[in-house]
């Protein structure tokens, strides 16, 4: 079968297998091309037209054909005229850019006029040159002026002849004319160097007139000479030597035998690392020689141990007992802070106390990361921290408080409070280990384990609250104030006790500290 096409047309042949026998049928007209239209837009210089192409077989054909649009040309001056050169201006198609030039005629030259004055010997002229290209030319020619001489005598001398210079008083040329006869000399001696014993003298004439000079020879003196004795040394001869005060000649004379050296003897001991010695040095001059050498004596080192801090590291000092050398070894690091353990100790005026009482002992957190700052301080643990403070000593028996069981963790130190006047109880033969403590208590419970004395100045009236302070407490409270202990605090109408108040754990680190300190 073949199939029909866009100017053919179709048809099926049925070709015999056997012989080869064929014929055609069953025809199909052809189907026409399917043409597709395509646009070409005019130029300034090609026409425009309409390109029709089958999108079958290929064949095309074109129409609707438009003239060429033509050019739209922009001018411009692309190089302007000078008075040497041409100008350029170009005209430019601004729809394809085709181009071309026009040329432009030359500019006219500007001249600036510079006059050139006439001189004695030479014309004067105007110089015409143009400020663009530098083209000149040269008119208004004004004739020289001539000279204008004038004269200048010059006297005769001894021994040179008088003459006039003239000069020209305009340009400067000069010539010479008019001479006269020179004059005789008259002669003045004067000596102007005296003769010496090495050198002759000189005699100068001089004419009063000209200045000229001429000299003549002075014969020399004899030597004046000065002796001067130089002693002998140890191992040098004496002399004396022999001067010219006029001309400085000299010469020796008069020698004298060397005296010899007069020896005293210096014994230096033997050090760490320096060699011992006898010295023999003269007593008159820097003569000197060593015998009898002794070997050094080597470092004697003494150690000391400088133990480990919380901030330094430990180490062992070895320092000679004879010469102060030394070196360090045996390092060991820093114990380290344990308060660094707490995550809830603060960064104001509180750190340093609560630091020092944990690094102490003195006091320890409420549980391993806390120290709880801001809490009261019960009764209880401030007893036990002055129980630590002196030492936990043994106790023999128990408090006797009927709310202090045994085998508490603050039993001991209450007994041993009890048994030393620090506590009282609160009546009732109870402790109240639980209870909080007041400013005041904390004070009064100090100035006891201190067994420190009322101060006899009065240093209480001068806070606000002075009067709320009990009876009991009012020496205690005093002390604690005199020593620095208890600071009040600050408030925006003056400084407070605060004697009722109940006393914060930070509060009670910063007293234990100033306490230790002061106590030290």
């Amino acid at each position: 079968m073949t199939a029909p096409t866009c100017t053919a047309s179709g048809y099926t042949t049925h070709t015999c297998s056997v012989c080869g026998h064929s014929y055609v049928d069953s025809i199909v007209p052809a189907t026409g091309h399917t043409y597709t239209e395509s646009v070409t837009a005019p130029t300034c210089t090609n026409a425009g037209y309409t390109t029709h192409l089958c999108s079958v077989c290929g064949h095309s054909y074109v129409d609707s054909i438009v003239p060429a649009t033509g050019h739209d040309y922009v001018w411009q001056i692309t190089r302007v005229p000078t008075c040497t050169a041409e100008g350029v201006k170009t005209f430019t198609c601004s729809h394809c850019g085709d181009s071309y030039d026009v040329a432009l005629a030359k500019a006219d030259h500007t001249y600036e006029a510079v006059v050139t004055a006439p001189t004695c010997t030479n014309n004067g002229y105007t110089t015409h040159t143009c400020s663009v290209c530098g083209d000149s030319y040269v008119d208004s020619i004004v004739p020289a002026t001539g000279h204008s001489y004038e004269a200048v005598v010059t006297a005769p001398t001894c021994d040179k002849m008088g003459y006039t210079t003239y000069t020209c008083s305009v340009c400067g040329d000069s010539y010479v004319g008019s001479y006269t006869d020179a004059l005789e000399h008259t002669y003045t001696a004067v000596v102007t160097k005296e003769p010496t014993c090495t050198e002759e003298g000189v005699k100068t004439f001089t004419c009063s007139e000209c200045g000229k000079s001429y000299t003549e020879a002075i014969p020399t003196v004899a030597h004046r000479y000065e002796a001067v004795v130089t002693a002998p040394t140890c191992d040098k001869m004496g002399y004396t030597t022999y001067t010219c005060s006029a001309c400085g000649d000299s010469y020796v004379a008069d020698y004298v035998d060397a005296a010899g050296h007069d020896c005293e003897t210096e014994t230096v001991p033997a050090t760490c690392l320096g060699y011992g010695f006898v010295r023999e040095s003269c007593k008159h001059c820097d003569y000197s020689v060593i015998t009898e050498i002794t070997a050094p004596l080597g470092h004697d080192y003494q150690a000391v141990v400088t133990a480990p801090t919380l901030d330094e590291g430990g180490y062992t000092t070895h320092t000679c007992s004879r010469c102060g050398d030394s070196y360090v070894d045996s390092e060991t690091p820093a114990l380290g802070h344990k308060c660094a353990a707490y995550t809830d100790i603060p960064t104001d005026w509180a750190k340093e106390g609560i630091c020092f009482v944990i690094e102490n002992g003195l006091m320890v957190g409420t549980t391993s990361t806390t120290f709880a700052p801001k809490d009261t301080l019960t009764r209880a643990m401030l007893v036990t921290v002055l129980y630590r403070m002196a030492g936990s000593p043994a106790v023999d028996a128990p408090s006797g408080f009927t709310d202090v069981a045994d085998g508490q963790w603050y039993s001991d130190a209450i007994a041993w409070a009890a048994a030393n006047g620090i506590v009282n109880g609160v009546g009732g033969n109870k402790f109240a280990p639980s209870e909080p403590v007041t400013r005041e208590q904390l004070a009064a419970i100090f100035f006891r384990y201190a067994k420190a004395e009322a101060p006899e100045a009065d240093v209480l009236s001068g806070y606000p609250d002075a009067e709320a302070i009990s009876t009991y407490a009012r020496d205690a409270m005093a002390w604690a104030v005199s020593t620095g202990l208890v600071t009040g605090s600050k408030e925006a109408d003056g400084t407070y006790l605060a004697p009722q108040g109940l006393a914060a754990r930070e509060q009670a680190a910063a007293i234990l500290m100033r306490y230790v300190k002061a106590n030290a």
